[in-house]
Formats: C-alpha cells, structure tokens, sequence
C-alpha cells in the first residue's frame, strides 16, 4: 500500500537544471546524478515535507557499486581461486560483462591510471583522458595522488576509499547542497557510525554472493519488500542515460560548450584532444559521457564566474 511517485527526468531537462545545480553548488558538479538530487528535493518539498532519511551510504557501507565486484574477483583471483572461478561466471551472467573487462582490469591495476583515478569503469577503453589538459598543465601541474596510500587493493580499501576520497564525499556535498537550498533537511541512517563499521569489518562473502551485490543487506530486508525486487542483480548504482542523450537530445547542448576553441575552458583544455573524444563518443564507439559531463560543467562554471580576454 506504499504510493509511488515518479518524477519524470529527460534529457531537455538537463539543459535546465544544470546552470541552476552550479549555482547551488558554488563549483562544476561531479556527477550527473546531481541533477537526480535536485528533481528530487524540489518534488518532495512541494509535498510539504521538511526532514527526508535517505539511502545514501549504502553501496559503500554493503559494497553495492559495479567496480567493486572488479576488487571483489580480484581479491578473490589472489586468496581463493575456486570460489573466484564461480564468481566470474556469477559476474558474466548477472551482470552481462565480458571477461574481457575483468581482464583489462587488471591490466588497469597495475599501470599509474589507477593513482589518478580508481574507478576503472570511468575511463574509457584507449582514452587517457590525462591528455584532456594542454601540455604546461599536464606536464607541470598534474602530479599523481597517492590514494591507495596506506590501503590495499582489496574490497575493504576500495570500500574505506570510498568513504573517504571518493564517490561518499561528493554525494554528502550534493545532497547537503541541493536540499539544503530548498529548505530540506536529509538524514543518513545508513551512515550512522557502528553500521559502518560493521559493514567495513564484513567478510567478503557476505559483501557479493553469486553475483549478487549487498548480499548481506538483501538478506535483512527478505519479507519487507517483494522477492524480484530484492534479488533482482540491475539494481546496482542510480544513473540516467546520459550518454545516450549527448548523442541525441543533448547533442548540441554538448557542442555548444565544447566545439569552440571560444569556449573559456579551452584555456586549459587540448582542442584537438577533446575534438576527438567528442567524435568518438558521438559515433558510439566509447561512452565518455561522464568526462563530457566534467568538462561542460567546468566550462559552464568558468562562464559564469570568470571573465576571460
């Protein structure tokens, strides 16, 4: 008897939103999911609602994003390759990914990329988008960052930076923002302190199981809400198709920041550089929806806030 709400999203919104969500957030938004914050926080306050519990922390308190099932089979692959063996095939069929992934995984792990930028499934395949930047500032400002300083290559230091440097800070900072100036409190119960630490203290086989992320938050929550939903393996992260819509719907919203070596954030980036990225995701041949969204939202920032000669 739980009503639902649905709050339409599409592409033609983005354009809307997007100058709006910099405002708020003082800076170039990380994630498109910004805009998810902000559709939301405006229909639950024209409800009338003032105090919101939200689910966040979740997928990195019980190990619930995509690259982590990548840390988990490589933590397995090390310390015990049977189980590793069928978690593979548990991975390929639930989560449609070749084998191939996992294996340029790997090679991932072991190049300086993964200091600049962990989150493997990010980056597209043959783009190092290190080279986004015009040579002074990738050859004597950009220094890699020590993030796995202190931490190993395993499901609980992928899970504590996440926490840390990562994905967990950001969406605090978003939803902190986007509520916030709308006059809305959230709350974090997923976040309350001891629930973190068990989360982080759990073995891995209560992380992932047969290819199943949260395996262990599934479990608690059986007789609460449907079978289907509960073990259904897609509900895995929260994202839109923005990569389908600078395609299509946002293609010119894309071109218009990006196209032009007039736009101000050409006085940092590579043109030709970009020009290619640009090409490559348009024709469909790599997703770089996610280092577009960056770039326009730097350049969308650097419009508002700063005059160039």
């Amino acid at each position: 008897n739980v009503k639902s709400n649905y709050i339409p999203v599409t592409g033609e919104k983005v354009k809307t939103v997007v100058p709006e969500l910099i405002d708020t957030f003082d800076e170039p938004v990380p994630t498109p999911n910004g805009i998810l914050h902000a559709l939301m926080s405006d229909a639950i306050s024209a409800k009338g609602y003032r105090v919101v519990l939200s689910g966040v922390g979740g997928d990195e308190v019980f190990y619930g994003y995509h690259d982590h099932f990548l840390y988990f089979l490589y933590y397995l692959e090390q310390h015990d390759l049977k189980r590793f063996k069928t978690e593979l095939d548990c991975w390929q069929r639930g989560q449609k990914r070749p084998l191939s992934v996992y294996e340029k995984f790997k090679e991932f792990l072991s190049s300086d990329g993964v200091r600049f930028s962990p989150d493997f499934l990010a980056r597209s395949q043959g783009f190092d988008y290190r080279n986004c930047l015009i040579r002074d500032l990738r050859d004597n400002h950009l220094k890699p960052q020590a993030l796995y300083e202190g931490l190993d290559l395993d499901p609980r230091g992928k899970q504590i930076l996440d926490m840390w440097r990562l994905t967990l800070p950001y969406t605090l900072k978003m939803d902190d923002r986007f509520y916030m100036s709308r006059g809305l409190e959230t709350r974090h119960p997923l976040l309350d302190y001891r629930l973190v630490e068990f989360g982080l203290n759990l073995p891995v086989n209560l992380k992932i199981r047969c290819g199943v992320s949260k395996f262990i938050l599934r479990s608690a929550i059986k007789g609460f809400i449907p079978s289907d939903r509960r073990k259904d393996t897609k509900k895995i992260g929260l994202n839109f198709p923005i990569d389908k819509w600078m395609r299509g719907s946002l293609r010119e919203w894309v071109r218009e920041n990006l196209a032009s070596k007039n736009n101000p954030v050409y006085n940092y980036l590579d043109f030709n550089f970009v020009e290619r990225v640009l090409a490559d995701h348009f024709s469909g041949n790599g997703n770089h929806s996610l280092k577009l969204w960056d770039l326009i939202n730097v350049n969308l920032w650097l419009k508002k806030h700063f005059s160039f000669v």
